[in-house]
Order: structure tokens, then C-alpha cells, then sequence
């Protein structure tokens, strides 16, 4: 299906998807790219910027249910609290690459990769990406 961009619809709608795609795809990088700048020898910020890191990747990675900074820091808090564990960046990305593996040999093409829609399967997914404190 395929859209044709008159200049009534470009009227309505001033920016053109290709554009919007553009734009979306260039934020996305300067926001990985930017996500964990700090200071030279500053101990603190480089900590600091692992968990910025991992905050962005979970924004990007964990919706619908991290749909923002507050959302990633309230999975982190309670993970670190009720669970006693630490999500890791590196764990957190492996083991989403599995969960979609797993996912795309059982079932192809035929139902898309989607996370858990209940909260025991997802707090299950951040269970394995942590790690004990």
C-alpha cells in the first residue's frame, strides 16, 4: 500500500515520512552517542554513564513497559530493592537477543517478537539480565 504524496496531503502534513524517518533515525544515533558523555577522569561520571546507558537502552529496548527514564529507574530500583540484583547492560542485551532467537525459530515470520504482556514474564526477562548485588 502505498501513499501518494499530493500537496494537499503535504499541506496537512508538512513533513514527508522519509523525512520524519531521517530525523528519527539521525535523533536516535546522537542520542547513543551522547547517552554516556562525561568528563575525563571523572570516577563518578563514568559510572554514572553506565547507567545512563543502560537507561537509554532500556527505552529503547523494554516497550511498552519502560516508556521513559522514570519507567527504566523504577524497573532498576526495584529490581536492586525487592530482588536484590543489578541489571546489567551487557546481560540485558544478550539476553534479549536469545528471548527474540528463541522466539524466531519457534514461530519465523509468522508472529512478530513481542516482550512478555504480563508482568511475571517481563520480570522474569530482567531476572536473567541481572546480576546479584
Amino acid at each position: 500500500q502505498r501513499t501518494m504524496w499530493t500537496s494537499a496531503t503535504l499541506a496537512l502534513n508538512p513533513v514527508a515520512p522519509a523525512v520524519r524517518a531521517a530525523h528519527h533515525k539521525r535523533s536516535r544515533r546522537h542520542r547513543a552517542r551522547y547517552a554516556g558523555a562525561v568528563k575525563a577522569g571523572d570516577d563518578a561520571g563514568e559510572a554514572l554513564s553506565e547507567e545512563q546507558a543502560l537507561i537509554q537502552w532500556m527505552c529503547d529496548n523494554y516497550r511498552p513497559w519502560v516508556k521513559d527514564k522514570e519507567g527504566a529507574v523504577k524497573c532498576i530500583n526495584f529490581m536492586k530493592e525487592k530482588e536484590g540484583r543489578m541489571i546489567k547492560l551487557e546481560k540485558a542485551e544478550e539476553v534479549l537477543e536469545s528471548v527474540k532467537a528463541d522466539h524466531k525459530k519457534q514461530y519465523q515470520d509468522r508472529i512478530p517478537f513481542e516482550l512478555p504482556k504480563l508482568w511475571p514474564g517481563f520480570q522474569l526477562i530482567l531476572y536473567r539480565s541481572s546480576d546479584p548485588l
